[in-house]
């Protein structure tokens, strides 16, 4: 038997004991509430407040507030708030203590704004490299997402209420409002669910959001088999609430299944859920238990330490961000030019140098009150560099460094046409292909670094340049993480969370219009993930001969660093192990094709 399976088997752990005070203060707060009252418990109160927060409408008769929610996968959507590398960044980092700091912080400004639910952490397992929404989870392994997530819940829940998102099987974004997965058992229980149980059980997460999508036919927020799971099997005994909008589909069938909450309004959980507990549809016990589980946790709020509003995007949220991004930086590809020599000349070239690129535009969206690019973050660290949108700067510089990848133009949440999605391609644009290969044409010292939110292919370039990073979308101290690799302060220390196709061919495409994609099997995910390359050892660099400077330009090649000299140069500040300038980053090198279903879920 695989670990994960054992890991899926295991024994339950035991659920919390209720607390009789609390709980006896629900049983005097349900005898005193009306029916319109307690319907009034259980759907949002429509737009945001003038703060940004969606809400629940209060209960001034009987002093009970209702609930003041926010996204914040990265940081906090309502208002200026600090924006932290995105969460498929955190899960390069491999390190839950580090992902708990990052859950305490936005829990803490959550509450200093007045918020009190924190739409976070989003769990969804990535299933294809392609998805929309890839850097808003933390990778393709279950044992890992449980443990970053839990860790996530355990900080956010010192300050807020968390809520785990999107339960479940919720891996794809063009069709996410009407795809039907069709999951066997098996593969449902080993691996689309066993994070979602770990962080119920370990985290004691206090909400749970139900995804848009089908399962085996129904509608998550109306799914009775999954919400039975949840709150039956694993001993939930939170609230769950759908997602927005469109994420509840109906009354009777929605609240009979178990769906406690709908957001952000009352279409089916207003006069409809009423008139249905009138006629008998609903059962009064059924909107009973529900109102019971929004209770627990408004009474639970209690405990939570709200802090003041000097914590929001303050130094030291700030501090903990650019340590977040300078862990989270793989070394993919290092042939001798990395670290940087002090005081070389560096040619800064691309558009997205000169961007703080933080990621999607959609509901996990956040703002800073300041942010840095890779160029602003070299200039503060005082390096010798210049910057240039194309290949013309990257002559005479020691050394040239080209920024490329992915923006919200090219994945994210779908909210607006032509706007995120799941993206078209796994490999860079037309034009960034063209931006690398054009200066690996005048200069044969080029570093090349990648943003984005997920797996990009690197043919058919990769072999014209001598070292790449993987930056993701690093958060408002980016640039300056990045400054930091770049000059040998810090180790690129970082591992892929995802697997990367040799090239596009290895995968089905990333975006579909199918409707309904089939899982027949399960698929295996080993427990232990850091992996560095999707290379294959026969097709490795060594493998391989380089164009040399000579036959790209006609001219003598550049100051090269020596082996012997990348050795005396470590990596060292920031790290408790030197690293010598190692051609890519450790772990094993393997190539592994994705999944080819029906379509992506």
């Amino acid at each position: 038997m695989t670990l994960l399976a054992l890991l899926a088997c295991r024994e339950p752990l035991s659920p919390t004991p209720p607390d009789s005070g609390v709980e006896a203060e629900i049983a005097a707060l349900l005898a005193d509430l009306t029916l319109e009252e307690k319907i009034d418990q259980l759907h949002g109160s429509g737009a945001p407040d003038a703060d940004g927060f969606w809400t629940t409408p209060d209960n001034d008769r009987l002093d009970l507030r209702g609930f003041r929610m926010s996204d914040g996968p990265r940081g906090l959507t309502a208002g200026v708030a600090s924006t932290f590398p995105v969460a498929m960044a955190r899960g390069a980092t491999f390190d839950p203590e580090l992902e708990r700091e990052v859950g305490r912080a936005i829990g803490a400004e959550t509450a200093a704004r007045g918020g009190d639910v924190l739409l976070a952490p989003a769990m969804n397992i990535l299933r294809h490299p392609g998805w929309g929404r890839a850097q808003e989870t933390y990778g393709e392994d279950v044992h890992h997402l449980g443990a970053m997530a839990v860790a996530f819940v355990e900080g956010a829940q010192e300050h807020v209420l968390a809520s785990a998102k999107h339960y479940a099987a919720n891996s794809i974004e063009d069709t996410r409002l009407e795809v039907d997965v069709q999951v066997s058992e098996r593969a449902l229980r080993e691996v689309y669910l066993p994070h979602f149980r770990r962080v119920v059980q370990e985290g004691r997460v206090a909400s749970v959001m139900s995804a848009y999508n089908r399962v085996n036919g129904a509608y998550c927020s109306e799914n009775a088999p999954l919400l039975s799971i949840l709150k039956d099997e694993w001993g939930f005994d939170g609230f769950v609430e759908s997602d927005w909008i469109y994420g509840t589909r109906s009354t009777v069938e929605a609240a009979n299944a178990g769906l406690d909450i709908e957001m952000p309004g009352g279409r089916y959980f207003g006069e409809p859920l009423l008139e249905a507990v009138q006629d008998g549809t609903v059962a009064e016990g059924v909107v009973d238990a529900a109102v019971t589980r929004v209770l627990r946790k408004k009474l639970g709020r209690r405990d939570l330490v709200v802090p003041g509003p000097e914590v929001v995007d303050s130094a030291e949220h700030r501090a903990l961000a650019r340590r977040v991004a300078e862990q989270s930086i793989v070394l993919l590809e290092n042939d001798g030019v990395l670290p940087l020599q002090p005081g070389a000349s560096i040619a800064l070239i691309g558009e997205l140098a000169t961007v703080a690129n933080l990621g999607d535009d959609g509901s996990s969206a956040s703002t800073p009150s300041a942010a840095v690019s890779p160029l602003a973050g070299l200039q503060a660290a005082g390096a010798n560099v210049t910057w240039s949108a194309d290949a013309s700067g990257a002559v005479g510089a020691d050394v040239a460094v080209v920024v490329v990848g992915l923006t919200a133009d090219d994945e994210g949440e779908a909210i607006l046409p032509g706007v995120g999605g799941d993206r078209d391609t796994l490999g860079l644009s037309a034009e960034h292909v063209a931006l690398v290969t054009a200066v690996a044409a005048v200069h044969d010292r080029v570093v090349v670094v990648l943003e984005g939110g997920s797996a990009l292919t690197v043919e058919p370039w990769v072999d014209d340049v001598e070292a790449v990073l993987m930056a993701w979308y690093p958060g408002e101290e980016g640039g300056a993480a990045l400054a930091s690799v770049l000059l040998g302060e810090v180790a690129p220390s970082g591992r892929l969370p995802v697997s990367v196709p040799v090239s596009e061919t290895r995968c089905s495409s990333p975006r579909t219009t199918a409707t309904t994609t089939t899982i027949c099997g399960r698929r295996r995910h080993p427990a232990s993930m850091p992996r560095s390359t999707a290379r294959t050892p026969d097709s490795s660099r060594s493998a391989r001969p380089r164009r040399t400077s000579a036959s790209r330009t006609g001219r003598a090649p550049a100051r090269r660093a020596s082996a012997s000299r990348a050795t005396d140069t470590p990596w060292s500040a920031g790290t408790s192990t030197p690293w010598t300038g190692a051609t890519r980053a450790a772990g094993p090198a393997r190539s592994r094709a994705c999944p080819a279903p029906t379509g992506p879920t």
